[in-house]
């Protein structure tokens, strides 16, 4: 195939936008650009993400070796409280960002998110150092002075959160895609770096500070900037009138979302629980490796759809169906590609990559590899509900998707059956919960008229 001029002009663009491109097969790269929009999105966007992500993979078989599983299981106890908090800081005003009717509207609701993040932060350490006190969930593991850590964590990923979906909004994908590099690189390298000191877990923990800093403070300064340009003049009475006419966020859309991390959060804590730290560090490892593909594409896909799926309903609202069947499909297609190898493979790779102290995790992987793969489909496609105005459906339906999976483990425990045994129903819950989901979403676009 030789490419035609406007083809070249393509790759050019490219390669500007995008140094790393050179690297993707020409006649692949070609095929991505010339196709519709979303898809050009999804790789400028997904470009970035891969970048950063790479960062991280490169790092792992070190840091396997520099770090014992235990820190694993304590750096992923205090990430894991930062994940399920981190939805909250901006009470769910970030997400109104894409869906706002004005530029106006918009910019309003991104400064309620991006100041929300401040007091939600800190109640949030709060809530972390009472949980270190109280024993809940082996919380007292972790040392009360990490709650400053949790603070400055959550309130960089707050603010990073409200400025990716204003750039989601406009589509600005670039300059997200630019935050992500620099974010997996420094997760990636400082606890390299640290590891000679032997500060243990806290070194794990180091690179998320520093990654999420680097990533987000460009955002955070031209936001500023937008904001200053077009908030001039606005008054106290027009933003409560914006942020309490988006009600809906905060009150239906904040518990959702809480309940909805409940499933990334609770199984680290419950493992631990159950079945002892060994458990809980290889868990760590297991979904560090097998969620990353339904990490980085999940990612990449969520904003660029929601910011399809909304100016889809704005303005055709007949082809909703059509553009969420499409993008399922899709997605079910990359899920196939990408999880199938690793359901095979894991076995038999973890000891080599990692270490021989991690071969048992190499089965645990292919183990949650199926449930990896759908809830790479489901993750995005669950914005659709929020655009047509069904928070309350997905609020519905979240409960069974945190109690099922769990509902797995504390069976394989109750029986006297092992942690791999456990995690295998674990993860057939998860995937039953997910496939229903997704027949939620579709009967939902059904009902969009236009």
């Amino acid at each position: 195939m030789i490419p035609t001029r406007d083809d070249a002009a393509l790759l050019t663009e490219a390669s500007i936008a995008r140094p790393w491109f050179r690297f993707v097969p020409r006649r692949l790269l070609v095929a991505l650009l010339r196709s519709d929009r979303f898809q050009r999105d999804m790789v400028r966007l997904g470009g970035g993400t891969v970048l950063g992500q790479l960062f991280v993979v490169a790092a792992a078989p070190l840091l396997t070796r520099l770090y014992a599983p235990t820190d694993f299981a304590l750096a992923g106890l205090l990430l894991a409280f930062v994940a399920l908090a981190g939805v909250a800081v901006g009470l769910r005003y970030d997400l109104a960002i894409v869906d706002a009717k004005t530029e106006r509207e918009a910019h309003i609701l991104l400064l309620g998110a991006m100041l929300s993040a401040i007091p939600v932060s800190l109640l949030s350490a709060i809530i972390y150092l009472w949980m270190i006190h109280q024993r809940v969930l082996t919380f007292e593991q972790l040392a009360p002075w990490t709650a400053g850590l949790v603070f400055t964590v959550l309130l960089l990923s707050g603010l990073f959160m409200s400025c990716r979906l204003w750039y989601a909004r406009v589509a600005n994908f670039r300059t997200v895609s630019r935050a992500l590099v620099v974010q997996g690189a420094g997760r990636a390298v400082l606890p390299l770096l640290l590891a000679p000191l032997h500060l243990g877990w806290a070194g794990l923990i180091s690179g998320e500070v520093a990654g999420r800093a680097l990533g987000v403070s460009r955002m955070i300064a031209h936001a500023v900037v937008t904001l200053r340009v077009h908030l001039a003049g606005v008054t106290a009475a027009e933003i409560r009138k914006t942020l309490s006419g988006h009600w809906r966020y905060p009150l239906i859309m904040l518990p959702s979302s809480l309940i909805d991390a409940l499933q990334a959060f609770l199984p680290l804590p419950v493992i631990s629980t159950l079945f002892g730290p060994l458990a809980a560090g290889e868990f760590v490892l297991v979904m560090r490796v097998s969620a990353l593909p339904m990490t980085f594409i999940a990612a990449s896909v969520s904003d660029v759809y929601h910011s399809r799926i909304a100016d889809t309903l704005r303005n055709s609202p007949d082809e909703v169906e059509q553009v969420f069947k499409k993008v399922a499909l899709h997605l079910a297609s990359i899920a196939a590609v990408v999880y199938v190898p690793v359901i095979l493979l894991s076995p038999f790779l973890f000891g080599v990559v990692f270490g021989a102290n991690w071969q048992r995790a190499g089965a645990l992987s292919a183990i949650i590899g199926p449930a990896m793969a759908i809830r790479l489909v489901s993750s995005p496609l669950t914005r659709t509900l929020n655009v047509l105005g069904y928070q309350s459906w997905k609020l519905s339906f979240d409960v069974p998707r945190v109690v099922v999976p769990l509902g797995g483990l504390w069976l394989g425990q109750h029986l006297g059956q092992n942690f791999k045994y456990s995690l295998g129903l674990f993860a057939a819950g998860s995937f039953c919960v997910e496939i229903a989901m997704l027949a939620i979403i579709w009967r939902a676009t059904r009902r969009v008229t236009p």
